[in-house]
């Protein structure tokens, strides 16, 4: 479990940047991808083609950063209620995912 803590940390930070990152060796920047994520990252791209998939505007690839939004926006505007259903809280991932 704990060796698992790096590279979800990463993955989480990659999946909050604004833009999309530019090649699997920018990646080794980020505390917590090893060498054996690198190598992972390499294959996707090269799976994929060079030109690096960015969801569009207002959109997030990944349903984590899209939570953290959905809560952060329902805390923004119901401060006396602090927690929502789980069915809001679906609805509201749902509106920030791409859903490519």
């Amino acid at each position: 479990k704990d060796a698992f803590a790096p590279p979800v940390g990463a993955i989480m930070a990659l999946s909050l940047l604004p833009h999309p990152v530019r090649s699997a060796d920018v990646c080794k920047e980020f505390k917590g991808i090893g060498a054996v994520l690198q190598d992972v990252l390499k294959d996707a791209v090269a799976a994929e083609g060079s030109t690096p998939y960015c969801a569009p505007r207002g959109k997030l690839s990944a349903v984590a950063p899209a939570a953290i939004l959905a809560m952060l926006q329902w805390t923004d505007t119901n401060y006396d209620e602090p927690l929502c259903t789980m069915e809001e809280l679906i609805r509201r991932v749902n509106t920030f995912l791409d859903p490519r």
